[in-house]
């Protein structure tokens, strides 16, 4: 596991296609998490992406998971909810396999 500290390095290893998962702590772009992850995911749709979150910032949980992250897990809470995660994972996982094998098939 690496840990990185600034968006350039998370967009370098984005773009590199060098991790499966990211976990993404909040405080590297606190109110435009959302906005980060969906950047994120346009670098490499392959990516699956945790947002760690504030215990009082549960209201990004909703803006995360639209964004396209698996889930946004509250930081306090983090073992009560890394069940529902792992589940998570696997849903979007194969949510995106769909669409990209849908996209595959309509251009053949």
């Amino acid at each position: 596991m690496e840990v990185v500290h600034t968006k350039e390095d998370l967009f370098a290893r984005a773009y590199g296609h060098v991790d499966d998962v990211i976990l993404l702590d909040w405080e590297l772009a606190q109110e435009d998490t959302p906005e980060l992850v969906s950047q994120i995911l346009d670098s490499n749709p392959q990516l699956r992406v945790v947002a760690m979150l504030p215990l009082n910032n549960r209201q990004y949980r909703q803006r995360v998971w639209e964004a396209g992250a698996c889930n946004g897990i509250p930081k306090e809470h983090m073992d009560q909810e890394w069940l529902a995660t792992v589940l998570c994972l696997m849903t979007r996982a194969i949510q995106r396999e769909q669409k990209i094998l849908t996209t595959q098939q309509a251009i053949l």
